[in-house]
């Protein structure tokens, strides 16, 4: 076998290799690319949001399942589930902006609870 081509079948290998591992940090939250701004939340971490539905009030537990950032800012998508459009139109279909933590939804029920 040739030198050459071995040395470049093995480079090649180690670079799909790296690629793989950066694949999967960046599905785990491990890795932000965006100026190494760093994320308000990761995937799977529980965030609490207040709600009130005809004068009846409560605390939602959701998870964080997507973070999208983009030019505008950044977006948190959770699992929350709602049937009614103007519930969903209230509470943003469960997709909440960077700038909602702390208004909208909380890292703690204790701070939700103080906004009930």
């Amino acid at each position: 076998m040739n030198n050459a081509i071995f040395i470049t079948e093995v480079f090649l290998l180690l670079i799909s290799f790296m690629l793989v591992g950066v694949a999967f940090a960046l599905a785990q939250g491990m890795i932000v690319m965006k100026n190494s701004e760093v994320l308000p939340c990761r995937v799977g971490d529980t965030l609490y949001m207040p709600w009130e539905v005809d004068g009846i009030r409560g605390i939602e537990t959701v998870h964080v399942v997507e973070i999208l950032i983009d030019k505008n800012g950044g977006t948190i998508d959770t699992d929350l589930e709602i049937y009614d459009l103007e519930l969903y139109q209230k509470y943003k279909g469960g997709m909440f902006n960077f700038s909602d933590i702390g208004k909208l939804i909380f890292y703690t029920k204790t701070e939700a609870e103080g906004k009930l």
